[in-house]
């Protein structure tokens, strides 16, 4: 045993560099991490899933584009909407609908500028 220890000597590092420090939330593919890194990279999901809402001006913007908010592979609203919805449209109506009066942001989202385009638009009589 102790021939062939040294002969495969010790444990070594892994070649690339951690990607804790490198990636800000989950990574996509979760298959490249070691067991220290998914650890590491739970706990920070457990953390920032924990904070409390409050003013939006204290937050930083959410990352856009194929790794954000909406399509991230594994964390993306899409994902989670499909995944609970099963296919029924009238069920991720009903949970966007639920998540929008857990959020506390009805209101917010009555007055959205979007609505407010709408209203702007009707009453100059314009087609927009």
């Amino acid at each position: 045993m102790q021939d062939l220890k040294r002969e495969l000597g010790g444990k070594k590092a892994r070649a690339e560099a951690s990607t804790i420090k490198t990636n800000e939330g989950m990574p996509a593919d979760a298959g490249d991490l070691d067991l220290a890194d998914h650890c590491c990279h739970a706990a920070q999901w457990w953390k920032r899933s924990q904070v409390e809402l409050s003013s939006l001006e204290e937050a930083p913007a959410p990352r856009t584009g194929k790794d954000g908010y909406l399509d991230h592979p594994r964390l993306g609203l899409m994902g989670c909407v499909t995944y609970w919805e099963h296919g029924g449209l009238a069920h991720a109506v009903t949970i966007i609908v639920a998540l929008t009066v857990k959020l506390g942001i009805t209101e917010r989202v009555r007055r959205s500028p979007r609505d407010q385009d709408n209203t702007r638009c009707q009453d100059e009589r314009k087609d927009c």
